[in-house]
């Protein structure tokens, strides 16, 4: 059985990123945190709880 695709690439109007914000610290660590906000054509954006 084939696996369908998450999210096909036609739905998808816009993405944006935010500027990656350190965890643990350090400016070039392992750990950072990054906001993506992701813009689908048929529902906009979508806000997801944390």
């Amino acid at each position: 059985m084939r696996k369908p695709s998450l999210v096909p690439y036609e739905t998808i109007v816009r993405a944006t990123s935010g500027e990656p914000e350190a965890l643990d610290g350090k400016r070039r660590g392992k750990l950072r945190r990054q906001e993506i906000e992701i813009y689908y054509s048929f529902v906009g954006k979508v806000e997801l709880p944390d």
